[in-house]
């Protein structure tokens, strides 16, 4: 399961702790999955697994009417 289609199938959702729970259950894993022993170190490698998080911040913050760069929302 993806993280669009996570994204596609709660457009319509109002809570967004259904989507963060179906994030943390079916996208996290996959995400993290070896990173303590693989601890990625090229910033390609470290860019592509923030790249998945950054989407679903903004997909939520979209949805929630707030209206907040990344690095704003990631410093709060």
């Amino acid at each position: 399961m993806s993280l669009d289609f996570i994204s596609r199938f709660t457009k319509d959702f109002t809570d967004i702790s259904v989507s963060r729970t179906l994030f943390v259950t079916f996208v996290s894993p996959i995400v993290e999955y070896g990173s303590v022993i693989r601890s990625p170190s090229y910033h390609c490698h470290i860019s592509r697994l923030e790249k998945c998080l950054k989407k679903f911040v903004r997909i939520c913050a979209f949805r929630s009417g707030i209206d907040m760069s990344y690095k704003e929302l990631h410093k709060a």
